[in-house]
C-alpha cells in the first residue's frame, strides 16, 4: 500500500470497495472479493469504473431511464416492415432466410421474443395457417 495516499482516499477507497460486494451473499466470495478489489484500488487501478458492480445507476434529471440501442432482433425485424416485407404474410422461417440475407445469421429462438413483442404492440398481426404440404399450422405474420 502507498504511503502517499490520504486518509480520507483510504476511506473512499475502502467505501468504494464496500459497494462494489454489498451484493454478494456468501461470506468467503464477498471477503475474497473486497480483498482483490481493495487491492486493485490501492494499486491506483480502475478508480471509479466499477459502476457496473456498484447496484442501480442513478436516474436523469428528467427521473426517465431509457436504453436506446438499434441492433437486435427487434430492431432488425422492425427494419424488415419499413422496408415493407410483412405485405404479404411470412413465416418465421422467411424472417430468418431475409435476416440472413441482410448478414444477421439467428436461430428462431433468438427472434422468437421479437415476433411476440411486435405482436402485443400491434406491430405485426400474426395468423395460424396450414401449410401446402399438409404438416402442422404454423404462425404467419403481417402488417397489422
Amino acid at each position: 500500500m502507498s504511503e502517499a495516499k490520504s486518509s480520507d482516499q483510504l476511506k473512499a477507497i475502502v467505501i468504494e470497495a464496500e459497494l462494489a460486494v454489498s451484493a454478494i451473499k456468501d461470506p468467503q466470495l464477498k471477503a475474497t472479493a473486497m480483498a482483490e478489489i481493495m487491492r486493485h484500488l490501492l494499486a491506483g487501478k480502475g478508480r471509479g469504473q466499477h459502476k457496473a458492480i456498484r447496484g442501480k445507476a442513478k436516474e436523469p434529471a428528467g427521473g426517465v431511464v431509457r436504453k436506446v440501442s438499434n441492433e437486435g432482433p427487434l430492431s432488425w425485424i422492425q427494419q424488415l416492415k419499413e422496408e415493407g416485407f410483412f405485405e404479404d404474410p411470412k413465416t418465421s422461417q422467411q424472417m430468418l432466410s431475409k435476416l440472413a440475407e441482410n448478414g444477421h445469421h439467428l436461430k428462431l429462438a433468438d427472434i422468437t421474443w421479437a415476433l411476440r413483442e411486435l405482436t402485443r404492440r400491434k406491430v405485426l398481426r400474426r395468423t395460424k395457417k396450414m401449410p401446402t404440404d399438409g404438416k402442422r399450422q404454423v404462425w404467419h405474420y403481417s402488417n397489422w
